[in-house]
Parts: C-alpha cells; structure tokens; sequence
C-alpha cells in the first residue's frame, strides 16, 4: 500500500492550498479538463510500461 493511500487527512493552511492549486493551474495540465488529463495519464502509463518492457527485452503489454 502506498503511502498516499495510507494518509486519511492532511492539514495544510488554506494559503498554502490556494497557492498550490494556482500553481497547477498556470501549468499545462492545469488547462486540460478531466477527461484530458485522465487520457493523458493513460498515454503516459502505457508509453511507460512499453519503454520499460523494451528496457528488459520483454513483449509489449497486452
């Protein structure tokens, strides 16, 4: 189990989080909808697995 998984509530100050979330939302990412970032991370989760495999000489993912 991951650490995040694990962690129930995290306490930060409202400055903190608003200064976070502006942040994300002056990068690219922060202008994809959900649906967009979900494919995204989708397309980076499988150019991953397939890189990795070719690294160690396996077969692609099915």
């Amino acid at each position: 189990m991951t650490i995040f998984r694990q962690i129930k509530h995290v306490y930060i100050c409202e400055a903190t989080l608003s200064k976070r979330l502006i942040e994300f939302e002056n990068t690219n990412a922060g202008a994809l909808t959900m649906e967009e970032f979900t494919e995204k991370e989708r397309e980076l989760r499988t150019s991953s697995l397939t890189r990795n495999n070719q690294i160690l000489g396996q077969k692609k993912p099915a």
